[in-house]
């Protein structure tokens, strides 16, 4: 019987967090607002680039404005996703010992599909199953859809599945999903903020996720 793991990208396989605040960053000095610190590119997780152009601008921004922001941060983004960003300690022995024990391996990001598709086959080659980023084509996390459709794209039952992530919208996702779900204090999202969620199992380091896996579909 088929069994799957899926993790989200950011703060949970890869630490993303300089390149996207270095994103950020040439975005706001093209607007001539104020920086921010890798700190406040994780705080604002759960709450979106809008939020932190609008913060550093301090003021509302329109929703064509938000469409333009977006496109100079996707556009530098993309081509300096990879600067930076590297695998947390673990992270490869973790993926290389499930997939030589036969679980399928997935990513459900909420970050733009080139991207999270780029990062994952330039830093894990041919290491999963099914990589799903964001589009138009599916409501973001906390919405269930994505993993739904992974579920359905890689035919395994939720029951035989395992999701783990270290942000809120993580969390609630699986929980909306009814899927197995385990939160990495190691990544981007506060600790209380995550308990408060009730994960299934939670992890201090990515090393100790594969004896959770194994005990969890003993």
């Amino acid at each position: 019987m088929k069994k799957l793991i899926i993790f989200d990208l950011d703060g949970t396989i890869l630490n993303t967090i300089s390149d996207m605040t270095n994103s950020m960053n040439y975005l706001l000095n093209y607007l001539k607002a104020s920086l921010i610190t890798e700190d406040d590119m994780k705080g604002a997780m759960n709450k979106g680039r809008r939020y932190l152009i609008e913060t550093a601008l301090g003021r509302k921004i329109s929703d064509e404005e938000n469409s333009r922001y977006q496109k100079i941060y996707n556009d530098y983004y993309f081509s300096n996703k990879n600067i930076l960003t590297k695998p947390y300690d673990g992270i490869v022995t973790l993926l290389d010992n499930l997939k030589n024990a036969g679980y399928l391996l997935a990513v459900c990001s909420n970050k733009l599909h080139n991207a999270t598709a780029g990062l994952v086959e330039e830093i894990f080659p041919n290491t999963f199953d099914y990589v799903l980023g964001s589009s138009n084509k599916f409501s973001r996390k906390p919405h269930p859809e994505m993993l739904v459709h992974i579920l359905q794209e890689l035919d395994v039952n939720k029951d035989n599945t395992i999701y783990i992530g270290d942000t809120e919208a993580d969390m609630k996702a699986a929980s909306n999903a009814d899927i197995y779900k385990i939160a990495a204090l190691y990544g981007f999202g506060e600790k209380e903020k995550l308990l408060k969620h009730n994960p299934d199992a939670v992890v201090d380091k990515p090393e100790e996720i594969y004896d959770l896996v194994i005990k969890h579909f003993k």
